[in-house]
């Protein structure tokens, strides 16, 4: 347990510095960061007329949105980190637990409204019709959704159980 738990707190530490430099990156590659685009979101737009204020305008939208999972890892890598240190059930654990849940959750629902600023944005220069609004929702957003309710749930348990054993212990 402490090593796979070593191995997930380095990971997210990984993670949260990859994820900076890899926005950097895009914002000076532009052309890189549009490419991406077209392969992730797929819409049916004239994309030989998006222009650079457009791409970005959605790189900010995008690192708005990356922001809210370098926050949820700094969390993981907090609740692991002491994992691997054998500090398995303490309240700062399961606060960590609960606020990574809660940024999963938070991120989960804010990704079709990601998708749909995306959209809007780069069909904003097309003509009056041929505008989009797309809201994507998929399995994967549902799952994370349900995931992180469960994870946030029981981190939520593990909290209460441990007042509980507060006030047990201040009766004996």
């Amino acid at each position: 347990l402490k090593g796979f738990s070593q191995v997930i707190a380095w990971g997210s530490a990984a993670l949260m510095l990859g994820f900076p430099l890899f926005a950097l990156y895009l914002v000076f590659d532009i052309s890189h960061f549009s490419d991406f685009v077209r392969d992730g979101l797929r819409l049916p737009i004239q994309w030989q007329t998006v222009e650079p204020w457009q791409l970005y305008t959605l790189w900010l939208v995008t690192v708005c949105f990356w922001s809210v999972t370098v926050a949820a890892l700094f969390f993981l890598r907090r609740a692991f980190s002491a994992f691997a240190k054998g500090e398995l059930f303490t309240v700062e654990n399961s606060r960590s637990i609960r606020v990574f849940a809660v940024l999963v959750f938070a991120q989960a629902l804010s990704k079709p409204l990601q998708a749909a600023i995306g959209s809007l944005v780069l069909s904003l220069n097309h003509p009056e019709g041929q505008r989009m609004l797309s809201i994507t929702l998929g399995s994967d957003t549902l799952q994370s959704i349900g995931l992180s309710m469960i994870l946030w749930i029981v981190a939520e348990i593990l909290i209460t159980a441990h007042h509980l054993e507060n006030e047990n212990q201040q009766f004996v």
